[in-house]
């Protein structure tokens, strides 16, 4: 027989079981949506500081503006439910190098209640920034065509290059509207409206945008760069140091990329791209003559497509890859690589990438607006470099040409 007081007790075992229960199911249940909400809020950081950085280094955005694209991918496109430090601060930081987003998820408990805890708060932490490639491959991003340098009018040559760029969004816009590329050369526009660039077609031709990246006329320095004693129109000395850094004689900025010489080699880097990537400070062979089987090529494979091409800030002519300690004098070999060493060449300096989207390619008689508006008669490359391009890359970089990594730091 059970008497009243061991009774007593029995229901106090229970009364103590039941909360026992509670709080382990308030563990198990409560815990593992924390844990998925820890989740959730990680990956609307991640995705907001990603979209973040994209605003603040690819458009040059305003703190106002990073910060409103912070909240929209955090809140609206993810699940956070604020963007917010845990000690209240200002969930959206900014420096010279990243953007870093704080955000919560806070949600209503179950089991836990009961134990009095309406709601539970989880935070998260990420940054990202934007970085210029060191490194592109492989795949069938690179052209094997070399771009040249050019400082700013009026600056120093060791300044930054400068192109005339079409930012990538805007870019889309254009390509979208069915503009014809084949057929009408694009204006300098205004840098935020696509409308801008398609203006005054069939009209003048002041301030059109056109760049020949390629084309088989023979380059003569004596007649063609710019010094007091010849009326040439092409600055072709870059650093100041008295050499020439354009091609010469037959060199047309044909590179060999893979270690290979001759049409073939750049013909199946134009189809395929590169099996390795191309890195910046590395010296890269020249190749000579017109190679019509590569524009060929491009027309085939690259036309209506963004390419990367290597830019080159300084050449050394006619050169063996074991004198360059002596006779090129920008030659770091610390930091240098050199390709292709068999023989003498000419060598291009790789320092960066530029994105170029290919808007025609004419083989001789062939027409091409560029081509057209330049009065050039022979085959060309030709088409616009875009500003905000996305690639998938090595971290690291050089100068900043409109090309970029987009990661997370932390």
């Amino acid at each position: 027989m059970v008497s009243k007081k061991e009774r007593g007790q029995v229901i106090i075992l229970i009364a103590a079981g039941i909360v026992l229960l509670v709080a382990m199911a308030g563990l198990i249940v409560d815990g593992g949506n924390a844990y998925l909400n820890r989740r959730s809020a990680q990956t609307a950081a991640d995705a907001a500081a990603l979209a973040a950085a994209y605003e603040y280094c690819v458009n040059d955005g305003s703190m106002n503006s990073i910060e409103a694209v912070a909240t929209k991918y955090a809140t609206v496109l993810n699940d956070a439910t604020a963007v917010i430090q845990p000690d209240g601060g200002n969930g959206v930081v900014l420096t010279s190098d990243e953007v870093t987003v704080y955000t919560q998820i806070t949600a209503d408990t179950f089991f836990a209640k009961i134990l009095g805890i309406p709601q539970e708060t989880v935070s998260a932490k990420a940054s990202a920034s934007c970085f210029n490639p060191k490194g592109v491959g492989a795949g069938d991003d690179i052209m094997p065509i070399a771009w040249a340098c050019r400082p700013p009018e009026g600056e120093e040559p060791e300044e930054d290059c400068v192109l005339q760029k079409i930012p990538y969004a805007v870019f889309e816009q254009i390509e979208s509207s069915g503009f014809n590329f084949s057929q009408y050369l694009l204006d300098v526009g205004d840098g935020s409206t696509a409308s801008s660039y398609q203006t005054d077609i069939g009209g003048t031709d002041e301030g059109k945008m056109i760049y020949v990246i390629m084309d088989t006329d023979k380059f003569d320095p004596e007649d063609d760069c710019a010094e007091a004693d010849n009326g040439g129109s092409i600055i072709c000395d870059f650093n100041g140091d008295d050499i020439y850094d354009v091609g010469s004689g037959a060199e047309r900025g044909w590179l060999w990329l893979e270690g290979k010489t001759g049409a073939d080699a750049l013909r199946d880097v134009m189809t395929s791209g590169v099996t390795s990537p191309v890195e910046i400070n590395s010296w890269y062979p020249g190749e000579t003559g017109v190679k019509n089987t590569v524009f060929d090529a491009a027309k085939d494979h690259r036309l209506g497509r963004i390419a990367l091409v290597p830019v080159f800030d300084v050449i050394c002519a006619d050169i063996h890859a074991d004198d360059f300690d002596t006779d090129c004098a920008p030659y770091d070999p610390g930091v240098d690589q050199i390709f292709g060493r068999n023989g003498k060449k000419t060598y291009y300096h790789v320092i960066a990438f530029a994105p170029f989207y290919v808007s025609c390619v004419a083989k001789n008689n062939e027409s091409c607006p560029g081509k057209d508006f330049a009065g050039i008669d022979k085959s060309t490359i030709e088409g616009y470099f875009v500003d905000g391009y996305i690639v998938d890359s090595e971290i690291g970089g050089s100068f900043d040409l409109g090309v970029y990594i987009l990661s997370l730091t932390e």
